[in-house]
């Protein structure tokens, strides 16, 4: 899906995956432990190296496996009306 949006907004934006599973076409999905977790956050990119995708990822705030952030985003579109 990210590869579809880096596309559909022409490579002008970076575009970051993060997912609790392997998607099983993602040739680049880095896997990345995250506090105590044993279990990996797998990481893509378009646009961005994906060294720089993991970084960021690494050193976004929140002492689990997944960020505060992007918890919080994922909370928020589960509220959705639409």
């Amino acid at each position: 899906m990210g590869k579809h949006l880096f596309d559909t907004l022409n490579s002008t934006t970076a575009v970051v995956g993060v997912a609790k599973t392997r998607f099983h076409g993602a040739t680049t999905a880095v896997p990345l432990c995250r506090g105590d977790s044993k279990a990996p956050l797998y990481i893509t990119a378009e646009g961005l190296a994906i060294a720089d995708a993991v970084s960021g990822m690494e050193r976004m705030h929140g002492p689990h496996r997944v960020p505060k952030l992007l918890n919080d985003v994922d909370r928020l579109c589960g509220m959705s009306t639409l």
